[in-house]
C-alpha cells in the first residue's frame, strides 16, 4: 500500500527495556490488532508464525521461573526471537498504514514520539583561577558551563577588602585566558562572572582577589 499523504508514521521498536508484564501487554495488543485486520492482510509474518513465537515466549517464561540458569537463558532467547517479529511487523505497519494514524493504531503498535527536553538553567560558572603575567598584567581562567551563549566577565580594584566600581566584557567563550593589561602593580584586583544562556543570566559567580606586582 502506497503512503498516499506523504506522512510518516513510525512505530516504537523499544521493547528491550520493558518488564515482563509491559512487554506481553505490548506484544497482547499487537497481537489483538492484528488478527483479522484487512488493512494488514499482506504481513509478512503469517499469523500463525507470531502465535507460536508467543506461545513458544510464555513458555519459556513460565519454565525460568525456577530460577534455573539454562531456562533463563532460553527465556531470553526466545523474548529475543520474539521482539525480532514484532520489529518486522512494526516496520510493515509503517509502511502499510499509509501514514494514516487511525490505521496504524489499530494494528497495537504504539508510535514513536521523541521526548525534546526543555531548556535548562545554566550550571554557575566561576573564575577559577587568575595568573601573573608581565608587570602589570593578569590572565583570568574561567570554567566554562554548557550550552552557555556568552559570559560577561567583570573586575573592580579592591579597597577595605571589598570590590569597588565594577567594569565589565562580554566573551564569546570561556576557553582561553583572558588578559588584563595596565593594571597597577601592588594593586588587589577582583574578578567574577556570569554566563548568559536561552533562559537568561545565572548569577555572579562569588568574587576571587590576586594582587597584580
Amino acid at each position: 500500500m502506497s503512503n498516499l499523504n506523504g506522512r510518516i508514521i513510525v512505530p516504537s521498536l523499544t521493547f528491550d527495556g520493558l518488564s515482563d508484564d509491559a512487554f506481553m501487554s505490548r506484544v497482547n495488543a499487537i497481537d489483538k490488532g492484528m488478527e483479522g485486520n484487512p488493512a494488514y492482510d499482506a504481513s509478512p509474518v503469517p499469523p500463525a508464525v507470531f502465535k507460536a513465537g508467543i506461545a513458544a515466549y510464555l513458555a519459556s517464561h513460565a519454565a525460568a521461573l525456577d530460577g534455573g540458569k539454562k531456562a533463563i537463558e532460553d527465556c531470553k532467547q526466545k523474548r529475543a526471537d520474539l521482539t525480532l517479529i514484532l520489529r518486522v511487523l512494526g516496520h510493515y505497519v509503517e509502511s502499510a498504514c499509509s501514514g494514516d494514524m487511525v490505521t496504524f493504531l489499530s494494528s497495537g503498535f504504539l508510535p514513536f514520539t521523541r521526548t525534546i527536553k526543555p531548556p535548562q538553567p545554566l550550571a554557575q560558572p566561576t573564575t577559577r583561577i587568575i595568573n601573573q603575567g608581565t608587570t602589570g598584567q593578569l590572565f583570568v581562567i574561567m570554567n566554562p558551563v554548557p550550552d552557555a551563549r556568552t559570559y560577561d566577565l567583570q573586575d573592580a580594584v579592591v579597597n577595605g577588602g571589598m570590590p569597588g566600581e565594577w567594569t565589565m566584557i562580554t566573551l564569546s567563550k570561556a576557553k582561553k585566558a583572558v588578559p588584563y593589561n595596565g593594571l597597577i602593580p601592588g594593586t588587589i584586583y577582583a574578578f567574577r562572572v556570569r554566563a548568559y544562556g536561552v533562559l537568561g543570566y545565572t548569577d555572579w559567580s562569588d568574587f576571587v582577589t590576586r594582587m597584580c606586582i
